[in-house]
Parts: structure tokens; sequence; C-alpha cells
């Protein structure tokens, strides 16, 4: 009798453990984004317009003396693009400068963007007399945000542009595909906003 029951607790205990998952969800790690830098080239112009932002510790909070704003001129278009970049820090005894600091070396995050460019998408805040089109789209056909057109009009006098970077965001939601980040969902990798 004893016996039974010892086997019917251990099929009980081999049941529950054979119905774990197998593969569980791995949370979305997000990336350290430490420089962003937004480059405008204005249409039949040469003189690019940067804007740069740079957070130094990783921790998303970044002082006005490490973002770099820009000027942009009423009735002109431009071509935008915006990149990402990482910094990897390394073990002391591997990367040192000249005085023997610890180096750091800036990852490219806009392959890997573009490699998950269905699970991402940018979102550009309104700005009075700026107008912003998508001018890059993913397998999908629908818009990434590394590349874009910016457009102002005789009204724009400036203003402060945020942008944000979505991770699996609801593309085909109401709104998202024409840049409205009201129904997009998804998680915020990272958001900054640049003064113009």
């Amino acid at each position: 009798m004893k016996l039974t029951k010892t086997v019917k607790v251990l099929l009980i205990a081999l049941l529950a453990v054979s119905c774990e998952k197998e593969n569980p969800e791995i949370p979305h790690e997000h990336e350290v984004f430490s420089n962003v830098s937004l480059t405008l080239v204005p249409i039949g112009g040469s003189d690019e317009i940067t804007f740069h932002w740079h957070d130094a510790n990783g921790d998303l909070l970044v002082s006005n003396d490490e973002i770099e704003n820009g000027s942009l001129v009423a009735n002109t278009e431009y071509n935008a693009v915006i990149s990402f970049n990482e910094q990897e820090e390394h073990d002391a005894h591997e990367l040192h400068d000249d005085d023997g600091h610890e180096d750091h070396e800036d990852l490219d995050l806009d392959a890997e963007i573009l490699n998950e460019s269905t699970e991402h998408q940018l979102f550009f805040s309104s700005v009075k007399g700026l107008k912003i089109s998508y001018s890059d789209v993913d397998s999908n056909g629908s818009p990434i945000g590394l590349e874009t057109t910016f457009v102002t009009d005789d009204s724009f006098e400036g203003g402060e542009l945020t942008i944000t970077l979505r991770h699996e965001p609801i593309k085909n939601a109401l709104g998202v595909a024409s840049g409205n980040i009201t129904n997009a969902g998804g998680e915020t990798d990272v958001e900054i906003t640049f003064s113009l």
C-alpha cells in the first residue's frame, strides 16, 4: 500500500515536471543606447545639419551639455538619417587608452534594427511647420524610420522634436504607418528630444 502511494506521488511529480514549458519566453533585453545622431542634408544643398545625443553612463538621463542641437530653415526639404550606437565597456585588462584608463567601443545598432526591422519603428513628435515622412520600409512594407524626409513650410519656427524607438509596435494598428504612436503599443527602447 505504501509503495503504491509512493509510485503515485512520483508519477504526479514527473507529470508536473514534463508539463513545464521547454522554451520559456525570454524577455526583451533593452540595448544601452549611448549615442544617437540625426543628420539632415537639404535637398539641393551640401551643408549637413547634425544633432547628437550622448548618454555617457547608460542611465538614459542626459544633461544639456550632452546634446548637440541644430537649426533648420523654413521652406526647405531635408533627407534625414538617424543612427544609433551602444557603448560596450570592456574589462580593464582588455582595452586601455594611452593613460591606462578603460577604453570603450561603440557598437553600431543600426544593423540590428534593420535586421529586426519588422519589430522596430521610430516615431517623431509633431512640430508646427514640420512634416516628417518615412523613406524606408521593412519586408512587410511597413515603415522603419531610420531614413526620413523632413519638410519645413513658412510657418516653421522651431520647437522640441521627440524621437521614440519602439520595439514590437503594432505596425498595422490605426495611424501607426503614418507615424502616430498612439496605438503603436510595444516597448520603448529609447526616447530622446532635440531642439530644432
